[in-house]
């Protein structure tokens, strides 16, 4: 559950989920808390880069005292869309003044339905691999669950899924993905 505006005493909160993306404007106050009994694996982008010095504490009960009211964020959850490339792709776009979107994508290792390399004209992507091996064929070398690697504009780049399970990963891409700036080789 995410709270939000807590300072105010009249905020309000949102069940978050696999796959939510959350915008949070500057100055306003937040908790994420973990209702589950397991861990909550979370990724945060944070402009500029993070400062712990930033970071100012709200002492608030969260359980008592306070009414919140749920609200849904400007960025909801897209439709998942099917890649040629066997791909399942959730694509987010922020507001406009970020210029960066997220996308989750699920690859399947089907060798018929091989992404083809390509490279960016413009778009830099910093891609997280969340689950599974994949094979960087530009690179010749394999990342697993937990690597970043970062892929600049012009460079040429195609995700291989090494395993017979789903591969899954988050790209981040700066200016925002446009299929127009896609180049295939």
């Amino acid at each position: 559950m995410l709270y939000y505006g807590i300072e105010n005493h009249g905020g309000w909160s949102q069940m978050v989920t696999a796959g939510s993306v959350i915008v949070l404007e500057k100055g306003r106050s937040h908790k994420l808390v973990n209702l589950g009994a397991g861990i909550m694996e979370h990724l945060v982008i944070v402009s500029p880069p993070f400062d712990p010095d930033d970071v100012h504490e709200v002492k608030v009960d969260l359980i008592s005292g306070f009414s919140y009211q749920t609200k849904n964020f400007p960025v909801g959850f897209p439709e998942p869309e099917d890649c040629f490339d066997g791909a399942r792709i959730l694509s987010y776009s922020l507001p406009p003044e970020f210029d960066l979107s997220i996308a989750f994508g699920w690859v399947r290792n089907d060798p018929a339905c091989r992404k083809k390399p390509h490279y960016h004209k413009e778009t830099r992507e910093w891609v997280y691999v969340i689950n599974g091996d994949v094979f960087l064929e530009s690179w010749g070398m394999s990342f697993e669950a937990g690597s970043w690697l970062s892929i600049t504009a012009g460079e040429e780049h195609g995700f291989t899924n090494l395993q017979p399970e789903a591969l899954c990963l988050v790209a981040i891409c700066s200016p925002k993905f446009s299929m127009e700036d896609v180049r295939y080789l």
